[in-house]
């Protein structure tokens, strides 16, 4: 292929919405040869199209909510370039400093968890375009790795009367959400391993007296998910009122969660949705949640109080160790790969726990005087 109908290839797809989603073209320059282009004259979205369609390591693939997340990003950093206000030379031609100025910018207008993403998503673009040499520099090297001590980002704690309270009043009120609660603080799934679990993937294990559910986690990898009886009584009610199979073992290739057409929820839908009504509940906590949350923001803090899906990963957690579960069993129960990441979910706790004042053992200090 020559120069002229490699480009001719890429003009013609760019006004075509498959593109992004085809990984076609990315073969193409594989096969013509990245040192055999000049980089100089091929469009910026098809840089950003090299990109997200390169994948990083053979054999893993990247999702397609993390190719959107990617997009999405480096879109509306070409969109601040392509500004004439901001006085900037093309994306080949920026220096380091233009690069920390776009940092500032998002610092201006983002928490520090979205800043954190878009920084890191930053530096990997431009990181792949060194290394391929599409450009002559590295040039991240000024950016600033912004703070994320995490007690400032989010506050995750959720109580055992919190939880009573919600079940009840959806119990009563929305089957659909007492549904996703009660699957959710009882499991520790994370929302996507939710939404994407089949029906046909829940079994009866003999040997524990448990129904098991499989399911796809991070990186592609199986987990086995125990249903308690009294959940798995109201997700099979969830699919009665939909006039959908509720035996288990069936082949079935409905969702787990489904849809009244036995098909699966998007993944941000369920989220949205459950913060949504959980924010909604008539609960004197729920309200306390935003008061906190418009309190710390006045403060410049931005931590969220709000209860999310990934606050119930938390919860689960928390009533595992309160049950004298080991943390090595919680974190396979959770899916992390490293043992950290679920001793940081409950360094709260056990900070509480292993206080001075409470290893006392007194709820009256003048009587600890005396003892």
């Amino acid at each position: 292929m020559t120069e002229i109908g490699f480009r001719r290839n890429f003009e013609l797809a760019l006004s075509k919405g498959e593109y992004w989603k085809n990984k076609k073209l990315f073969h193409e320059i594989e096969k013509y040869g990245f040192s055999n282009i000049n980089w100089t004259e091929i469009p910026d979205d098809v840089l950003l199209y090299i990109f997200i369609h390169d994948q990083p390591t053979i054999g893993e693939k990247r999702k397609n909510t993390t190719k959107k997340e990617y997009l999405r990003d480096l879109n509306q950093l070409l969109s601040y370039l392509y500004n004439p206000a901001n006085n900037l030379p093309s994306l080949r031609e920026l220096k380091p400093e233009d690069l920390l100025g776009y940092q500032r910018y998002l610092e201006g207008k983002y928490k520090k968890t979205t800043l954190l993403r878009k920084t890191s998503v930053v530096k990997h673009f431009f990181r792949y375009l060194a290394s391929k040499e599409i450009l002559n520099r590295d040039i991240t090297l000024q950016l600033k790795r912004p703070k994320t001590k995490y007690e400032e980002l989010v506050n995750r704690d959720l109580f055992n009367h919190e939880v009573s309270q919600l079940l009840e009043h959806f119990k009563m009120t929305d089957w659909f959400a007492y549904s996703m609660v009660f699957s959710l603080v009882t499991t520790g799934m994370r929302i996507m391993e939710f939404s994407t679990a089949k029906w046909r993937n829940l079994r009866y294990e003999e040997r524990v007296g448990l129904h098991v559910l499989t399911v796809l986690g991070k990186g592609d990898k199986e987990r086995d998910i125990i249903i308690f009886d009294d959940v798995l009584e109201v997700i099979k009610e969830n699919r009665r009122r939909k006039n959908l199979n509720d035996t288990v073992g069936a082949l079935d290739d409905t969702a787990f969660f489904p849809k009244s057409d036995g098909t699966h929820y998007n993944s941000t839908y369920l989220s949205n949705e459950f913060t949504r009504l959980v924010s909604n509940a008539p609960f004197d906590f729920i309200k306390d949640r935003f008061v906190k949350e418009e309190l710390s923001a006045g403060e410049g803090k931005h931590i969220k109080y709000r209860i999310t899906p990934h606050t119930c990963r938390h919860y689960t957690a928390a009533f595992f160790m309160d049950k004298g579960i080991d943390l090595k069993s919680i974190q396979d129960l959770l899916g992390h790969a490293s043992m950290h990441t679920t001793d940081r979910y409950l360094r709260r706790k056990r900070s509480i726990e292993q206080h001075a004042a409470v290893k006392l053992g007194e709820k009256s200090f003048i009587n600890s005087l005396t003892n």
